[in-house]
């Protein structure tokens, strides 16, 4: 179980927005393999899979993105 967890997000990038508790989640995120963004200039960054937000509308949505709330 702990191989299956440890690559569970591998091959992922998350962009965690401003708002958003950061510290637990860039833990779990980085235990299962995957990476972690939160600098609002690296936001337009095309390798970026998934962001999690807190607000429903967004300015800027990409679509290569799973968005999150």
């Amino acid at each position: 179980k702990i191989k299956t967890h440890a690559t569970l997000f591998k091959g992922m990038k998350f962009f965690i927005s401003r708002e958003v508790p950061r510290d637990v989640l860039e833990f779990i995120i980085k235990a299962c393999g995957g990476k972690v963004i939160f600098e609002e200039n690296l936001e337009s960054d095309q390798s970026i899979t998934h962001q999690i937000v807190d607000r429903e509308k967004l300015q800027r949505q990409y679509l290569s993105r799973v968005y999150i709330q």
